[in-house]
């Protein structure tokens, strides 16, 4: 484990979710998506220990279990730490049986549910982000609100012009590998790429990229994404030239894309489709009819 500099006092450690650390001149350290895993934890609060480095602040950038589950023992090991999210992601924190409940539709069985049981967190949120400006410890970060793939996200950039994206955007490895991504809220998404085209940064960081980007990398990485998102919209739509359940829909888009599945990632996709119905629909493209007990929709434009 090491703390790998962007620029000025912005770094980041590695890890299946990268963790941001922005360290400020008494050592105390804001950190940005601890991680997923009690383990992590416990291995970040002792590195932190080893370096010095007192965590006196957390941000996790969304609700996502990936994200926060690491902060518990950071906060054991330091009392004072202060923990922020998006304000739209505070009552799925707090509540993180939530998060499935809205990907499945009914109370999650066990297989989904795997470890997100209500008990497990006591997060103790200091306060909800939102769009503007926020000083930790005398020191100035913008907040931009980058919803879509989640019900609430929080971007981060901080004096040295780097933008902490968490999944705002997806990697090229990424897209290689799940390019029908989990999207909560499509056309928030859409807007979120926009306004990460629009910040002003020199460097961003994604939680789940092998490299940081420069602006120019970050500003095509931003354009693959939204290809991807036009790629399955226009997959959508033409399938929907003839009516389709929603489970057929899906059946075909994973076949199509040899989309590889296991039973979570299966009802991911699925709520995945129903954002980019809702897209649709609101956008007057799509309509439905019901049939023999059956929901099907149809393109209309």
């Amino acid at each position: 484990m090491e703390i790998k500099k962007i620029k000025g006092h912005s770094s980041y450690i590695k890890g299946g979710t990268n963790t941001g650390i922005f360290t400020f001149k008494d050592k105390s350290i804001l950190v940005i998506d601890p991680g997923l895993s009690t383990s992590r934890g416990r291995r970040l609060a002792e590195f932190f220990k080893k370096n010095e480095l007192r965590a006196r602040y957390c941000i996790t950038s969304h609700e996502h279990l990936d994200h926060f589950e690491a902060y518990r023992p950071i906060k054991d090991a330091f009392s004072g730490c202060s923990f922020y999210c998006a304000k739209e992601s505070r009552a799925f924190l707090e509540n993180p049986k939530m998060f499935y409940t809205y990907v499945y539709g009914a109370k999650p069985n066990k297989r989904l549910l795997g470890q997100a049981k209500a008990s497990s967190f006591d997060l103790d949120i200091e306060d909800s982000l939102i769009e503007g400006e926020i000083k930790l410890n005398d020191i100035k970060f913008h907040i931009v609100d980058l919803k879509g793939h989640s019900h609430g996200l929080a971007g981060i950039i901080t004096e040295d012009k780097v933008f902490y994206v968490g999944d705002a955007l997806f990697d090229y490895h990424i897209m290689e590998k799940y390019d029908f991504p989990f999207i909560f809220d499509l056309e928030e998404y859409l807007n979120s790429l926009d306004k990460i085209k629009n910040s002003d940064f020199e460097f961003a960081l994604l939680s789940h990229s092998k490299e940081v980007y420069d602006k120019e990398q970050t500003m095509d990485l931003v354009e693959k994404n939204r290809e991807n998102v036009f790629k399955y919209r226009d997959q959508i739509k033409e399938f929907l030239n003839e009516p389709y359940t929603r489970e057929d829909l899906l059946s075909d888009i994973i076949e199509l894309n040899g989309l590889k599945l296991d039973y979570k990632e299966y009802h991911y996709y699925y709520s995945t489709l129903g954002s980019f119905i809702t897209h649709l629909m609101d956008n007057n493209e799509v309509e439905f009819q019901i049939e023999n007990g059956k929901m099907y929709y149809y393109k209309t434009l």
